[in-house]
C-alpha cells in the first residue's frame, strides 16, 4: 500500500474472489485528490475502508 495510514481500496473485478486483494483498482489515501467517480464493471464492487492506527473518528463520507 502507498498510503501511510488509512485508506480505501476499490476492487471493479471481483479480486477478493480469487485472493488477490493486492491487484485493487483505486487506492486512496487521506485528502488527497481522488477522482470524481468510479464505475464498476459488473454488478458490483467491493470497497475496503481502514482508518489506521493512528486516528480515531466517526468514519468516512462517500
Amino acid at each position: 500500500s502507498a498510503c501511510t495510514d488509512g485508506y480505501l481500496k476499490i476492487y471493479l473485478k471481483g479480486q477478493e474472489a480469487t485472493d488477490s486483494y493486492d491487484k485493487f483498482d483505486y487506492e486512496m489515501c487521506g485528502n488527497e485528490s481522488n477522482p470524481s467517480q468510479v464505475v464498476s464493471d459488473g454488478p458490483r464492487l467491493v470497497m475496503v475502508f481502514s482508518s489506521g492506527e493512528s486516528k480515531q473518528g466517526r468514519g468516512f463520507k462517500a
